[in-house]
């Protein structure tokens, strides 16, 4: 969480900042407006989260093809080294009462599976939650706009990007791992590319 808080109270400590030394507004206007629009995404946020959480389960099952990841993608988030950096993203998933901040039962296919549904629901929410917080600069005040509105968005942007690429990173290794563990007629076969799987800690919501 300290990773959070650091980038969004610093991001917003600095948003205020320039946009108090530009002067475009009073010093009490622009901090009210720092903080409306900071809460704006984040309502942006929980309504997508809700949204998502309301939509059938059918949609967000690990063998739909839309969730099958690339080697190009593995090679991406390799270059990214996600795998260095993402127990430094909090885990959410204890708001939607499935904690993933850890694997507790690795020889359960049942859990493995619904995990692997937590999964794509949370790569789904964090990625359209990292698009639709740009839509806080239509009610951002003429002037404010590019200097706070679109600043404030690209802060939501990244700490909803890291979450969904955690999701990806993890995927096929969540898949490899069940897929052992499951009856032969039960293993799902979208991706081709098993790899070593991690046990110890898997995706942030």
């Amino acid at each position: 969480m300290k990773l959070y808080t650091g980038i969004i109270g610093g991001g917003l400590a600095i948003i205020a900042t320039i946009n108090l030394l530009l002067g475009t507004f009073t010093p009490l206007s622009t901090i009210l407006w720092v903080l409306t629009l900071a809460i704006a995404c984040g309502l942006i946020d929980g309504v997508v989260t809700l949204t998502i959480h309301l939509m059938p389960k059918k949609m967000f099952l690990p063998n739909k093809r839309c969730y099958e990841i690339s080697d190009r993608q593995e090679k991406l988030y390799k270059r990214l080294k996600v795998k260095q950096w993402k127990d430094y993203v909090p885990d959410l998933g204890q708001f939607c009462k499935f904690k993933k901040n850890k694997i507790q039962n690795p020889k359960d296919p049942n859990y493995l599976y619904k995990f692997l549904v937590e999964n794509c629901y949370a790569d789904v929410l964090h990625t359209i939650s990292a698009y639709f917080g740009f839509f806080v600069m239509l009610i951002a005040p003429n002037g404010m706009v590019w200097t706070v509105a679109f600043p404030i968005a690209i802060i939501n942007f990244i700490i909803n990007i890291m979450p969904a690429m955690i999701q990806r990173y993890m995927r096929p290794r969540l898949i490899s791992l069940y897929n052992r563990v499951c009856e032969p007629h039960k293993q799902i076969n979208v991706y081709s590319n098993e790899e070593e799987v991690e046990v110890e800690n898997d995706n942030r919501r």
